[in-house]
């Protein structure tokens, strides 16, 4: 470690400035990456069919009356979906 004029020494920085541009840039790819999957997945989930919801609910392991419940239909209906 070099120590200057007034005996402070000076931090070695491994990439020097390069290090911090990359982080930089690093950590706002990171934020785009996040501001574009995250509306994404929402706009994703909410376009999913009563018929796919009542599918995925009931490969979660739910009944078919928890499935109706849920969704607002009657038990048969619910079945109906999850079976068609």
């Amino acid at each position: 470690m070099r120590v200057y004029r007034r005996g402070v020494p000076r931090r070695r920085r491994w990439l020097g400035e390069r290090g911090v541009i990359m982080a930089t840039l690093t950590a706002t790819m990171a934020a785009l990456a996040v501001l574009v999957i995250v509306p994404l997945l929402i706009l994703w989930r909410l376009s999913l069919t009563p018929q796919q919801r009542a599918r995925r609910m009931r490969a979660a392991g739910q009944s078919f009356r928890a499935i109706g419940a849920s969704l607002g239909t009657s038990h048969t209906t619910a079945r109906r979906w999850c079976l068609a």
